[in-house]
């Protein structure tokens, strides 16, 4: 059995080389923490399986153990004169067409932030747009509510009493034009801020199909990110395997070793499955069993005792007559029959014709 395969390399992902020492580790894994932490990155739907791979990579590079452990299972590139001084899985040999990859992705993340910035635009436009509509909203609902108050103090009583009281009649000819005036200057203002309050319904409704849009195309370009990012991990796992398997081939004492031990789980795993398999038999023979006794006690049942009463269409287990009401159950076995059958049962003889049920 050949040895479990490492496809991620701890250094390249902390962006440190082989030699590096505690402090410099620290220090790409503070700088990185801040830069991958998934609430830095709500969009990324892959940023917290990139962020537990970084954690990985610092807790087991600053354990001076486990790194050694990492290293052995985790070598250098090969050469044909040994491993290649600084060599690691992530820097195999890129083509033109790895480069224009690496391009087009870029020009996809800087697509990106430009609509997130736009984004952002959009929203706060959407937001003053919405103040505005609810400002508009508020003056008018004010609009009709001084009408209704004028409304209410000249159909009132005290009102009209006032009137009478105080001022001349030419007084209250002038105080009643006023308040016509009044009332012609809010029907005006009222169907101008109505003419305003449409045009900035058709302002917000445009401006969120603006930014639906925008998230739209931002998901989009996300999509095809994570699916770039996904395939060079698939390349980089593929070439790890390749790099794994040419060191495969010089380490033959390990191999044995672990040929030894995939051996030893093979026999336990055998072991396991033929217990399994018997456990799986007796209990199949143990419900056959249970069932060839119930088959028993039902056909050695006298059927004697108080039969309940069972709701519903049924079937009759003697005559295959269909109830259409109700059927008995005997006590024992919880055998259904109809009215006729269960006293045939009973005594023992033949079904009596009886109507249905």
């Amino acid at each position: 059995m050949a040895p479990s395969v490492v496809v991620d390399d701890y250094y390249a992902i902390l962006g440190v080389d082989r030699t590096a020492g505690a402090d410099t580790l620290k220090a790409a894994w503070r700088k990185l923490a801040r830069i991958k932490h998934p609430d830095k990155n709500p969009g990324n739907p892959t940023a917290t399986a990139e962020f537990q791979l970084l954690e990985s990579a610092y807790s087991t590079l600053c354990d001076p153990t486990r790194r050694r452990a990492y290293d052995v299972q985790f070598p250098p590139r090969f050469t044909s004169n040994g491993p290649a001084p600084g060599a690691n899985y992530h820097n195999y040999a890129g083509t033109s067409g790895d480069d224009a990859s690496e391009r087009k992705n870029s020009e996809r993340e800087s697509k990106r932030d430009h609509l997130q910035h736009e984004k952002r635009t959009e929203e706060a436009g959407v937001f003053e747009a919405r103040r505005n509509l609810k400002r508009l909203q508020e003056e008018i609902r004010k609009l009709d509510e001084e009408a209704k108050r004028d409304v209410a103090e000249e159909s009132s009583w005290w009102g009209y009493f006032a009137s009478m009281i105080h001022g001349s009649q030419k007084q209250r000819e002038e105080k009643s034009r006023e308040r016509d005036r009044r009332g012609l200057d809010r029907i005006a203002a009222r169907r101008i801020k109505e003419n305003e309050l449409e045009r900035q319904s058709a302002k917000v409704t445009r401006l969120e199909h603006a930014l639906r849009a925008t998230q739209e195309e931002i998901n989009k370009i996300t999509l095809e990110i994570n699916r770039w990012r996904e395939e060079k991990a698939e390349a980089r796992r593929r070439e790890a395997q390749r790099q794994q398997e040419e060191w495969i081939k010089r380490e033959s004492a390990r191999r044995r070793e672990e040929e030894a031990e995939a051996a030893r789980r093979a026999s336990e795993w055998e072991e396991r499955r033929r217990r399994e398999q018997e456990a799986e038999t007796s209990r199949l023979f143990e419900e056959l069993r249970r069932a060839q006794r119930a088959k028993d006690d039902a056909t050695s049942c006298t059927h004697r005792g108080w039969w309940k009463r069972v709701e519903g269409p049924h079937l009759c287990s003697k005559c295959a007559t269909k109830t259409t009401r109700f059927a008995l159950q005997c006590p024992h076995c919880s055998k259904i029959a109809c009215a006729s059958c269960r006293k045939a049962l009973q005594t023992g003889g033949q079904r009596r014709p009886k109507r249905d049920i």
